[in-house]
């Protein structure tokens, strides 16, 4: 029979080691112990959190891609061009990519 033991270590890092009967594991120095209760709390804050760091990367990938299409736009290359050099899809036009390129 597997055994299922959380952990909470100092880096603030969550652990769940499953290990077959017999099976010896070292334990992580410093690891506190923790119960299902304990445990469920804090992976909901730690996935919210890195739920809120993708959100913030996608924004500013965003933001670069605007910058650099609103670039190239202005240097004169046609907007099917800076679409795909910049990788900016302006809002509402996702739906016809490719773009017919008009060169």
């Amino acid at each position: 029979m597997d055994t299922t033991t959380r952990y909470h270590l100092p880096t603030g890092e969550l652990v769940t080691v499953t290990a077959s009967e017999g099976v010896a594991y070292d334990v992580p120095e410093g690891a506190v112990v923790l119960s299902d209760a304990e445990y469920a709390p804090l992976l909901a804050a730690a996935q919210a959190a890195a739920a809120a760091h993708v959100t913030q990367l996608e924004a500013a990938q965003a933001a670069r891609g605007l910058a650099v299409h609103t670039a190239l736009l202005a240097a004169g290359l046609p907007q099917s061009v800076a679409r795909i050099l910049s990788g900016y899809t302006p809002p509402g036009e996702g739906d016809d990519w490719p773009p017919i390129i008009d060169l």
